[in-house]
């Protein structure tokens, strides 16, 4: 179930029905809320959907709240996914099993709902803030990941992309061969991280490449241009300001 709104995907994990309702009824004038009564029900939901942002219950029947952090973080598909950790018991040592999980926050219940809607927006916007962060010209991508999974992902991505700059390989089915998925998985992936779509995302690394080899090893656009595969350097400058705002004469200046 999801509400009809523009806004992120926000997946609520709770086996109290009533409470499942309540905080999606509070929830849903600024969320799409998906709802699932336990923890193996979310793992299937998140996976399906990926949602934006994941609030779960810790006690739950069939999957707790600890496992599904675990089994969420460890799939390269919804690594990247926020996680809010409800909790009835009040101990140091349970709030931090639970960050040791991978939970990127953590409430006691019961809890002001006002206080929960502040720790959503703040993950949410952490996260925007990485996706822009991307689409910066030197971004390096140990800057724009929350976890060595989404890393090690990047990292492979990065060097496919180093290693065929000016080839004809270089494309997002290719890409995902590489990386032994399928396109529509890539694309869920890569979407869900970036706001950009993969043939987007491959570009931007590409022209990542450009700026450093501009900056550090002191090529000038024109051979650059042909060195990741673009045979006309104006249509090179025109493309790179479309990716990053800026031509590269004003980001060398800069």
């Amino acid at each position: 179930m999801s509400t009809n709104t523009s806004g992120p995907k926000l997946l609520l994990v709770e086996d109290n029905p009533e409470l499942l309702d309540n905080l999606a009824i509070e929830l849903s004038d600024q969320y799409q809320v998906l709802k699932a009564s336990n923890g193996e029900e979310g793992f299937q939901v998140a996976s399906q959907e990926l949602p934006d942002i994941i609030v779960s219950d810790v006690m739950m029947p069939k999957m707790n709240g600890h496992q599904l952090c675990v089994k969420l973080k460890s799939e390269l598909s919804t690594c990247h996914i926020p996680i809010v950790l409800l909790t009835a018991l009040d101990s140091p040592e349970y709030k931090r099993e639970g960050l040791e999980h991978g939970a990127d926050a953590y409430l006691e219940k019961p809890f002001d709902i006002k206080l929960l809607r502040v720790q959503i927006a703040n993950l949410l916007k952490n996260r925007q803030l990485l996706k822009k962060q991307f689409l910066e010209p030197s971004t390096q991508v140990e800057e724009v990941t929350t976890n060595s999974t989404d890393q090690a992902f990047l990292e492979q991505i990065k060097a496919f992309v180093i290693n065929n700059l000016d080839s004809e390989k270089l494309t997002v089915k290719n890409t995902a061969k590489e990386l032994g998925m399928s396109r529509p998985v890539l694309y869920r992936k890569i979407k869900s991280m970036t706001d950009v779509s993969p043939q987007q995302f491959l570009m931007t690394i590409k022209l990542q490449e450009a700026a450093r080899i501009m900056k550090e090893d002191g090529k000038n656009i024109s051979e650059t241009a042909y060195l990741i595969g673009f045979t006309d350097p104006k249509y090179f400058s025109q493309t790179f300001k479309r990716y990053f705002g800026v031509t590269p004469s004003q980001y060398l200046k800069g």
